[in-house]
């Protein structure tokens, strides 16, 4: 299990978090305290201790990066690693789409990553800005909330530097892509293509791809990579033979084109 701390009392089931983490099955219990003192800086009254299923690993930021603060260089990965962490980030907030929940804060520190070679697990975490859509419901508004680099354009504007909530902003599963296509281009520095970054990150939520329709891009592009393991092949070929996309029709085009880029090289080095 793991612990959360926070100088704060008992939030009960009304509150959005609590009820998001019992949905997921992360909350197993709550408990708080009379403190009365100074906690992180600001006076108590009361400490809270929420237990919560544990995530085990280290924050996807550190797997990113060479250290565990903004500013750290980005450590170097081969392609396929970048994809096969995409994919797993995908198919984490994937899980919360698939139960009409918008994260509402995407970034490499709210996912914990348990890498072993081929084998990743990651999960998203901090369901504070979460946010619950009703049956029937496409977005929410309210107070514009986030981390301001992968706020969707419905969330916040910025200008010169400056951020600028929208008021209402605008959550909804379309705006967690924006967000998730934010932190691909940045963090992961994966590489998708001018266009993939166009539609993911186009201005109109309603013009974003779906998070299938999202991970089939990656998919796609991870079944094309070089030297993959057979398990990560393996992995590859099974969910775009569930989604009836044949991978070998991709590998076939990639070949040709590695073929035509090595025939271009060869007639440019005998020019």
């Amino acid at each position: 299990f793991a612990v959360k701390i926070e100088g704060r009392t008992k939030r009960g089931d009304l509150d959005s978090e609590v009820k998001i983490m019992k949905v997921l099955g992360e909350l197993q219990g709550e408990a708080d305290r009379v403190y009365g003192k100074p906690f992180k800086g600001q006076y108590a009254q009361n400490k809270l201790y929420t237990v919560m299923k544990l995530k085990e690993g280290n924050e996807l930021f550190e797997e990113l990066y060479m250290g565990k603060k903004r500013g750290a260089p980005h450590k170097s990965l081969p392609d396929s690693q970048r994809l096969l962490l995409a994919i797993k980030a995908a198919e984490a907030i994937k899980v919360l789409h698939d139960k009409n929940i918008i994260h509402a804060d995407i970034k490499p520190e709210n996912f914990m990553a348990n890498i072993k070679g081929d084998n990743i697990v990651i999960g998203a975490i901090d369901f504070g800005f979460s946010m619950m859509l009703a049956p029937g419901q496409d977005k929410i508004l309210g107070a514009a909330k986030g981390s301001p680099i992968y706020c969707a354009p419905e969330i916040v504007q910025i200008i010169n530097g400056n951020v600028y909530g929208r008021n209402p902003a605008t959550f909804s599963k379309a705006s967690d892509i924006y967000s998730i296509g934010k932190m691909f281009e940045h963090d992961f520095g994966l590489k998708m293509g001018e266009d993939f970054y166009r539609r993911i990150l186009n201005p109109d939520p309603k013009m974003r791809p779906t998070m299938p329709q999202l991970l089939d891009e990656l998919y796609i592009k991870l079944a094309v990579q070089p030297n993959l393991s057979s398990e990560v092949k393996m992995m590859a070929d099974n969910y775009l033979r569930e989604r009836k996309i044949n991978p070998q029709v991709f590998r076939d085009a990639q070949e040709r084109r590695d073929g035509q880029m090595l025939t271009a090289s060869v007639q440019s080095a005998n020019s």
